[in-house]
């Protein structure tokens, strides 16, 4: 028996409706009675109702209107409609059609015609039970498939159903992000919207696999519009409990035999979802673009593995940009850790740290003795977007724009002004591990290049340059009392014999003896 609600706002119609009609013979009983749109939609909280049989002129809130709330609050849940309209109200009751309603009755109604409309109606409500049933055993079967080839088995588990026997099959893994509140109920809501929706449009049928929704597509996915096409279908349908899904689709196979290896990529797809744009079904491509590194990835981040760069010497790479206000060179070095990330199939968490790490060290040394104003980009800030960040492409945009807002007040320059820049650079980072090839890689120059420009800029080679700079300091600090080696690691030497000579070729005696002559000249002034 099917659940009938009768709303009217007359008691005698009601009354009579119910009375009139030989419910049972007809498949159906009257579950309630309403007496306006707004007591219906109450009812409808409490009581289960296959069939609404409505007046189209009600107190308060119309026929229509009611119809367009029930669609929007129980999206996915199957009602039928049948509406009651005096020949007053044909065009209400044309509109109650075009919006999902399944007929309509004039007043006075005629026993036989309602008669003919329910058994329609009867019709409609067994076709889909039957379609729910056969979707639910080809669902119990894959599921079953499925746990036997974990286990170890092989094969299918009894004979293939005639309507799963496709030419191809294609898995396509989803993952469902809930809200907080009651996250049974809307999962079984979005599984049954996902149910609905494939049956509808003949995509295939949803299952269940270790705490995944699956669905098998008996038409594979091939082009990127495809996948943007489903993933929009997807989140339409359930937009009412899903407050985010993303989905990825397995590789394509010729057996249901096989179906595992399709749900292995599919779900390995899925865990590095953050690698992509979520505005599409990731596809097999994406899978095959990861490289055999990311197949094989022990776990450890780019920024830990022999094939990856040690976070420190990006972190320097993006301090020297940052420094030189290379704006070309900050999008070159987030675009090589972008790479490194889907080359090695990374974590969202390791991606996240790994750049959290190298911009706390790039910041964190760009920061230091600069005073910190309104729109100065502070570390914590950035960081807190890399963690917000929903994929990898949106992150580096981000830290991309937001690393701009420093270059963009320092310039870019020509030539002299890059010369002055480098300049500059050495008097005040002297102590550090500086290489032409590194600034010129910052510059996006030749090395051979830039060190020509360097001596027609300053008339020394670079390496002399700088070398003349670190002795300069190095004087400095020998007169002030500092110790030789103290002084050697402060000025860039980690070598102290290296120091100690450089120190005699330029100054014509040792760190020592400079030392302890201005030691000597001190006490007798």
């Amino acid at each position: 028996m099917y659940n009938v609600l009768i709303v009217d706002d007359e008691p005698a119609i009601r009354e009579g409706l119910t009375t009139i009609m030989d419910w049972g013979a007809l498949g159906f009983r009257v579950a309630d009675t309403a007496g306006s749109g707004r007591e219906a939609l109450a009812k409808l909280e409490r009581v289960q109702i296959d069939l609404i049989i409505m007046d189209i002129r009600l107190p308060g809130m119309n026929g229509l209107d009611v119809i367009r709330k029930i669609q929007q609050e129980a999206a996915g849940i199957p009602f039928h409609f049948l509406i009651l309209s005096g020949y007053a109200d044909f065009e209400y009751a044309r509109q109650a059609i075009s919006i999902g309603a399944d007929g309509y009755l004039l007043k006075p109604v005629d026993e036989e015609e309602m008669a003919e409309e329910l058994q329609r109606i009867y019709r409609m409500l067994e076709s889909r039970e039957a379609a729910d049933g056969r979707h639910d055993r080809y669902s119990d079967y894959l599921e079953d498939l499925l746990l036997n080839a974990y286990k170890g088995g092989e094969g299918e588990p009894g004979p293939v159903p005639p309507e799963l026997q496709w030419p191809s099959y294609q898995v396509i893994m989803l993952d469902i992000r809930l809200p907080d509140t009651d996250r049974m109920g809307r999962m079984a809501l979005a599984r049954e919207q996902l149910s609905n929706m494939c049956r509808e449009r003949s995509y295939g049928f949803v299952f269940t696999a270790g705490g995944h929704t699956g669905i098998l597509l008996r038409r594979p996915l091939e082009r990127p519009e495809q996948a943007l096409e489903l993933m929009r279908e997807i989140r339409e349908t359930l937009s009412s409990c899903a407050a985010a899904v993303y989905a990825a689709a397995g590789r394509e196979v010729t057996s249901l035999g096989q179906l595992k290896a399709s749900c292995d990529a599919a779900g390995f797809l899925l865990e590095r979802r953050f690698l992509f744009r979520g505005d599409r079904v990731l596809l097999h491509s994406d899978w095959v673009a990861l490289g055999q590194n990311a197949l094989e990835n022990s776990g450890d981040t780019f920024l830990e593995t022999e094939s990856g760069m040690p976070h420190r010497d990006l972190a320097d790479r993006l301090y020297y940009a940052l420094e030189m206000a290379n704006e070309d060179t900050v999008a070159q070095i987030l675009q090589d850790m972008e790479k490194m990330c889907l080359s090695h199939g990374d974590s969202e968490q390791s991606v996240k740290e790994g750049f959290a790490r190298v911009m706390t060290l790039a910041l964190d040394k760009y920061m230091a003795g600069r005073e910190r104003s309104s729109s100065s980009l502070e570390p914590a800030s950035l960081i807190a977007e890399v963690y917000g960040q929903r994929s990898l492409p949106e992150l580096v945009e981000q830290v991309q724009l937001r690393l701009k807002q420093l270059t963009a007040s320092l310039g870019e320059g020509s030539k002299e002004a890059v010369m002055k820049q480098i300049v500059n650079f050495i008097h005040t980072h002297y102590g550090e591990n500086l290489k032409l090839e590194l600034l010129a890689e910052t510059f996006n120059y030749n090395s051979s290049y830039l060190g020509k420009l360097f001596k027609q800029h300053t008339g020394e080679p670079f390496n002399l340059y700088l070398d003349k700079v670190r002795i300069r300091n190095a004087k400095r600090l020998l007169a002030e009392g500092m110790k030789v080696h103290g002084v050697a690691q402060h000025v860039g030497y980690a070598n102290t014999d290296y120091f100690h000579a450089k120190f005699k070729k330029y100054v014509g005696c040792s760190p020592s003896a400079y030392r302890s002559y201005n030691r000597k000249k001190g006490q007798t002034e």
